[in-house]
């Protein structure tokens, strides 16, 4: 089974297996621990073992598999939707779709010069994303030049060789960079935002642990306790981004599905129009 709901030989508690890069992570554990504590169970009640997995895919196949990984959370992803359960509300209220950019420190006229997502397809500004992000997918769908890697470290390098004109980070993710170079600063006109979030998937073997996840994140959406978390984890970087008095430029993603699209527009801090075809 994904989760030992029983006494173990050392301890009673709630052994809860969760995958290490979210576990080690305070802006993501922090919402589940506050989810656990809504449904009525305290720190002294877990048991969180970390999972550790070679990246996304091996994470995802362990939490479909169900015997070794109980709880992942990712970007909302149509096809793991389907394959385990997902709990539709936004950790990040939609954060994950507000992007900034890095850039060499001599292109800032380049950005600050944009208008619209026309405009950046026409200029040809490329930008730098990880093997995999569902953010690659969403940026070539809207005819935007990208280039993948499959670490940060070759993504600053690109960005110091001007391989790439932007490394696009989301705002609840910049702050959390280590960068070494000087020449990197970040974009300060431009911001492209787009409909994505981090939400909890739970293995299809643990469904009483996500109705324990579920009933706790509504009880904290309701009560404020959830609210408090997003302004803790990212209020500041909200208003260190300056987001809001950026130069917009909108983008689709023709790659959510309706739970999740309507789980955005009900939660999160931007809402979307829903164009199924931006060809």
């Amino acid at each position: 089974m994904g989760i030992s709901v029983g006494v173990t030989a050392e301890e009673s508690k709630l052994a809860i297996k969760v995958w290490h890069a979210n576990a080690i992570r305070p802006q993501t554990m922090d919402f589940v621990l506050l989810a656990l504590e809504k449904s009525g169970l305290s720190n002294q009640d877990l048991h969180i073992i970390e999972a550790k997995f070679n990246g996304h895919n091996q994470a995802f196949d362990a939490l479909i598999e169900g015997e070794n990984l109980d709880v992942l959370v990712s970007a909302v992803n149509a096809p793991l939707e389907t394959q385990t359960l997902p709990i539709y509300i936004p950790l990040d209220r939609g954060l994950l779709g507000f992007r900034v950019c890095f850039i060499h420190q001599d292109h800032q006229n380049e950005f600050a010069s944009l208008g619209d997502k026309q405009d950046l397809v026409d200029k040809q500004l490329k930008i730098g994303l990880g093997v995999g992000w569902p953010d690659t997918q969403i940026m070539q769908a809207n005819h935007v030049s990208v280039s993948a890697f499959t670490s940060t470290d070759l993504i600053f390098d690109a960005l110091l060789d001007e391989q790439i004109d932007c490394y696009s980070r989301s705002v609840a993710e910049i702050g959390q960079e280590n960068v070494l170079s000087p020449e990197v600063i970040i974009e300060s006109s431009v911001g492209f935002i787009y409909p994505l979030a981090d939400i909890i998937y739970v293995s299809n073997s643990a469904p009483e642990l996500h109705a324990k996840l579920t009933y706790g994140l509504q009880l904290a959406m309701e009560d404020g306790s959830f609210e408090a978390l997003i302004d803790k984890h990212y209020g500041q970087s909200l208003i260190d981004m300056n987001f809001y008095f950026r130069h917009l430029i909108i983008m689709q993603n023709p790659f959510i599905s309706e739970p999740a699209f309507k789980a955005l527009n009900q939660y999160g801090l931007a809402s979307f129009n829903r164009v199924t075809n931006i060809r």
